[in-house]
């Protein structure tokens, strides 16, 4: 909750996510990484055009798009995550450049970059702080800048971040639910637009995680893969930002901050909710499970108890009967 009132990233949060960090690029991230190539060539920026990433994590988005011929730059204030994008790039003997710094002041990042970039990072940040980085941002573009952060109405993604909040298993920080990104922005003096949409792989495996045992998967996964799902069912939306006109409206500018912040409480909240019903609920049902139990034991024991009562009493007038026996044998 404190990250949620400072309304930024932290260091020590993306310095143990970097820990599960794999050297190896997988899958996913390849079909992912080339729906980001697409975006560039969308945006004619062709290889071997210099790139920049703000706030590269594992690394391996860069690693794809250098493969393909681009010159790339990764910024990261985890010193972890870029030892481990070292290692990825060393594995695969690709060549790029690796900066320890901040998105707060990027006063000593050289204007010379044909595109700056970056995917899952901005989302992390209320209203504010994101102003702050805009700013920093247009300082060092040439003219545009390209950002990928989670999609609020994939259903996919808000059912598994809904579960992984209730249980408190939730790793990776604040993340705003936001659709006032290009407002912001035009806040600061630039403009933009949705450029499209991404990661619908990832969106599956959201899907499969929140259900792991539900045999729908297999019809969510299709519909995925056969394209029947519409485009803003994916994880990841894509923004387009560049130099334009001032906005200086004040009063929108606070209600955007208003709303940045609120529906993230909610959702916490409700999660948070949503899961202690369902382990209420869970309790209630084990414990009436277990007093049923009980009083089957109790009818049970009951029962036994009486049909000792009748074998004793059976023996006791065996015993009689006997006695009667010895007795006329005596006579």
């Amino acid at each position: 909750m404190e990250e949620l009132k400072k309304g930024m990233a932290h260091r020590e949060v993306w310095d143990k996510v970097s820990e599960d960090y794999t050297i190896e690029i997988n899958e996913e991230e390849k079909v992912y990484a080339d729906e980001i190539y697409q975006f560039l060539l969308k945006e004619h920026i062709f290889p071997p055009a210099k790139l920049l990433e703000l706030g590269s994590g594992s690394g391996h988005l860069s690693a794809c798009l250098a493969q393909k011929g681009y010159s790339v730059t990764l910024l990261d204030f985890s010193k972890g995550a870029l030892s481990k994008s070292k290692s990825t790039f060393e594995k695969y003997g690709l060549n790029g450049e690796f900066i320890e710094g901040d998105l707060f002041d990027l006063s000593t990042i050289a204007a010379e970059y044909d595109l700056v970039w970056n995917s899952g990072v901005m989302e992390h940040f209320n209203t504010e702080n994101l102003k702050k980085i805009f700013l920093q941002i247009s300082s060092i573009m040439k003219d545009r800048f390209l950002f990928l952060v989670p999609n609020p109405d994939s259903i996919a993604y808000l059912l598994m971040r809904y579960n992984l909040e209730g249980k408190g298993e939730w790793e990776y920080g604040q993340e705003y639910l936001r659709r006032n990104y290009i407002d912001i922005a035009k806040s600061v003096g630039l403009e933009g637009k949705i450029l499209g949409y991404a990661a619908s792989s990832i969106s599956i495996w959201h899907f499969m995680s929140t259900f792991p045992d539900d045999k729908r998967n297999t019809i969510y996964e299709t519909m995925v893969k056969d394209k029947l799902m519409p485009d803003n069912e994916s994880y990841l939306v894509a923004y387009i930002v560049y130099k334009g006109k001032m906005e200086t409206a004040e009063e929108e500018i606070s209600k955007q901050m208003q709303e940045g912040i609120e529906p993230e409480l909610y959702f916490a909240k409700s999660a948070e909710s949503y899961h202690y019903k369902n382990e209420a609920k869970r309790l209630l049902e084990a414990n009436m499970a277990n007093e049923n139990k009980l009083v089957d034991l109790e009818e049970k024991n009951s029962g036994s108890y009486c049909y000792c009562e009748e074998i004793k009493k059976q023996n006791e007038e065996l015993k009689k009967q006997k006695e009667d026996l010895e007795k006329q044998k005596e006579e």
